[in-house]
């Protein structure tokens, strides 16, 4: 959508788009937007299959399917880096004015860390209501299926910290809004978008203040 308002395209139709549209969105999200080639190839790849789906629907033919004549951008594989117990200890040690932003990202990330590495969407929409005396139970965004995790001291800890700097907010870790839970409205989905940028951004600079050189 940003691409086509962008280059003053309209609504475009399956027969309007062509390999000269593909290339240029291509560059839109490499050049201009600073994407890496594999996000941008995610992004080729669900119009490539709304092409699909239009085919077997009947809704344009296999005449009309342009990506046997359009190479795909690489979907370069990373591979991630774990931190090792020297590295976790020096992200965690890093001082941070409290109630900051950058401090509630480090402590978000330990969270995160101690509860199994779950997803930074779960971590973000945690409520209060989900803690008991002992455990965190609650339903993974992105599965629908139920998670619970032991209260240990380490989490206890986290979790007396985000007490000591809430503002009434209805979630554990107080960087999302409140009052935005219909996860499949576009503004639920912008707001974790943004918010996880901020958490990238943070995670970045506690990292160079820790000395570590890896992408956390």
């Amino acid at each position: 959508k940003s691409f086509t308002e962008k280059n003053k395209l309209g609504y475009l139709d399956f027969k309007q788009i062509n390999l000269y549209t593909l290339k240029d969105f291509e560059n839109y999200l490499i050049g201009f937007k600073k994407l890496e080639s594999s996000t941008a190839y995610t992004n080729l790849k669900k119009i490539r299959k709304l092409f699909n789906d239009a085919i077997r629907e009947k809704i344009i033919t296999r005449a009309d399917y342009i990506f046997d004549d359009y190479k795909m951008p690489k979907a370069v594989s990373k591979k991630k880096e774990r931190l090792d117990v020297d590295e976790l200890k020096e992200f965690a040690k890093v001082e941070y004015e409290k109630g900051s932003l950058i401090k509630t990202v480090q402590q978000a990330f330990l969270l995160a860390f101690n509860m199994a590495g779950v997803r930074i969407e779960d971590i973000l929409t945690l409520k209060w209501t989900y803690v008991s005396k002992e455990r965190i139970e609650y339903s993974m965004n992105k599965t629908g299926a139920g998670n619970s995790f032991k209260i240990t001291p380490q989490i206890r800890e986290i979790l007396n910290y985000f007490k000591s700097i809430t503002t009434g907010s209805i979630y554990i870790v107080p960087i999302l809004k409140d009052g935005i839970e219909d996860e499949t409205s576009e503004v639920y989905k912008k707001e974790i978008g943004n918010k996880t940028a901020v958490v990238n951004k943070y995670l970045k600079k506690i990292g160079d203040d820790a000395c570590i050189d890896k992408k956390i």
